[in-house]
């Protein structure tokens, strides 16, 4: 037999089996009483406060490489937490503000550039919105 015929007979086999189950459960549902009937949760469940799950939006990114003679660095961010350009962030070397960048782009992928408006910086710094 074509095993491309014996494929599509599989097929066609197991999709009418699939359909004929579907309407079995629903002919026994309607005949042991009626249409289904629906759950309802306990009234522990529906007093229990909502909680929302909302991802981090924090510009956190680190110093990759420094110019020092043309006062710019290239910060790197995590995927989709890059800032949008003319954005001040504070550096922080080892936790204490040793200065302050100004995104300014060109931005690609999860890197951008910087200029270095006050203070100084070393690659591996932590740069983060104020």
């Amino acid at each position: 037999m074509n095993p491309v015929l014996l494929i599509f007979l599989s097929a066609l086999l197991l999709t009418f089996s699939a359909c004929s189950s579907r309407n079995r459960s629903a002919q026994s549902a309607s005949k042991a009483g009626g249409a289904l009937t629906e759950r309802k949760p306990s009234a522990a469940l529906t007093n229990a406060p909502v909680r929302a799950v909302m991802p981090r939006s924090e510009i956190r990114g680190r110093v990759t490489t420094v110019n020092g003679p043309g006062r710019f660095a290239v910060l790197k961010f995590a995927v989709g937490v890059m800032p949008p350009r003319e954005t001040v962030l504070g550096v922080y070397h080892q936790g204490v503000k040793a200065g302050e960048i100004r995104v300014t782009g060109p931005q690609r992928d999860t890197m951008s550039v910087g200029d270095i408006l006050s203070g100084e910086c070393a690659a591996g710094d932590e740069v983060r919105a104020d």
